[in-house]
């Protein structure tokens, strides 16, 4: 598991710095997206392939006394070690905190998703320049999700958003 995250992690390191040094000046929001999403799809396949070396193995030659001597210390070791049948598994705890946080998140991911769906369907729709506009109420602040951009509803009526906010948001798209 560690070389996992030692391997993801280098190789998301070079997919970014890649990014930071040639395209993240670039005019091209969509590209970048799925560069950097894609990228991240990469790490982690690129991080479960194991390559396989095959290294001769040479023999480290010992001495009978050394052998003995290290034999009297490994079971003088274990006779000294306290037997405990008791013990917490620590690795089950950090495991099941996990999965129940990643459940969590992930719970409330779709549920927000489902929200905007809702808020799409049920809600105005205006076709502006080539571009969704959902008219919402109580909406304090333009956003955009997918190929749409959410706004108040009475703001946008009333000519109140800018036309820069506007474009900003039909960037995103």
């Amino acid at each position: 598991m560690i070389a996992f995250i030692i391997k993801s992690t280098f190789s998301l390191l070079v997919i970014y710095m890649f990014y930071i040094i040639f395209l993240a000046k670039e005019n091209m929001p969509r590209f970048n997206r799925f560069y950097l999403l894609g990228g991240i799809v990469f790490s982690i396949i690129v991080s479960m392939v194991v390559i396989r070396v095959n290294l001769p193995i040479t023999p480290v030659l010992t001495s009978a006394a050394i052998n003995y001597q290290i034999n009297n210390n490994l079971a003088h070791l274990e006779s000294t070690i306290p037997q405990t049948s008791n013990t917490f598994p620590i690795a089950w705890f950090i495991y099941t905190l996990y999965l129940s946080i990643a459940s969590l998140l992930l719970i409330r991911f779709c549920i927000n998703i489902l929200r905007l769906l809702k808020l799409q369907r049920h809600n105005d729709k205006i076709v502006q320049d080539g571009h969704n506009i959902i008219l919402v109420r109580d909406q304090p602040l333009p956003y955009s999700f997918l190929t749409s951009v959410f706004v108040d509803e009475v703001m946008y009526k009333n000519g109140s958003i800018k036309k820069e906010l506007l474009l900003h948001e039909f960037a995103h798209i």
